[in-house]
């Protein structure tokens, strides 16, 4: 039945607009819903223990801040330490890399400790005296007893000079 005072089609003006936002609101809810178990599932590492063989610290060549971002401006160099610890495991050397602020404290690693480190891809990630994890940049893995190559010391040997 149409009344007099309403126009045609104006009567039903407010439900359309309520199921739009009925059905974006629920669609959003279920969206955040299956995100969540995504973001809160924590990839397990492949845990290893090793010994920490070598720790030493050189300062940032301005020519490699370019290579890790390409924003950096070269003065920032300045201000960069490379951190650089080689962990035995196993019948393996692994060499990694960590660059940090110079006014920072390096980590708290202590030589010939034992220390916990997982392995993935090109990243080391290891865990320091206090049980913070530091994701390292793999740079080599080299057998322990592989002599050195190409005239250079194999990593937590002593320079040859």
């Amino acid at each position: 039945m149409q009344f007099a005072c309403i126009p045609k089609g104006r009567e039903r003006r407010g439900k359309p607009l309520r199921r739009t936002l009925v059905s974006i609101s629920s669609f959003l809810l279920m969206a955040v819903l299956l995100c969540i178990p995504a973001a809160s599932a924590k990839k397990e590492r492949q845990w290893q223990t090793g010994t920490m063989a070598r720790i030493y610290e050189a300062a940032v060549d301005p020519r490699d801040v370019k290579q890790w971002s390409k924003v950096a401006d070269l003065s920032v160099a300045d201000d960069l330490v490379n951190d650089t610890y080689v962990i035995a495991a196993g019948d393996f050397l692994y060499e990694s890399q960590e660059i940090r602020k110079s006014g920072h404290l390096p980590a708290p690693f202590k030589l010939n400790a034992p220390v916990q480190f997982a392995i993935e891809k090109d990243h080391v990630y290891v865990t320091d005296q206090l049980g913070k994890e530091h994701d390292t940049k793999l740079i080599q893995k080299v057998p322990k007893a592989a002599g050195p190559q190409n005239g250079q010391s194999a990593p937590g040997s002593a320079p040859q000079k």
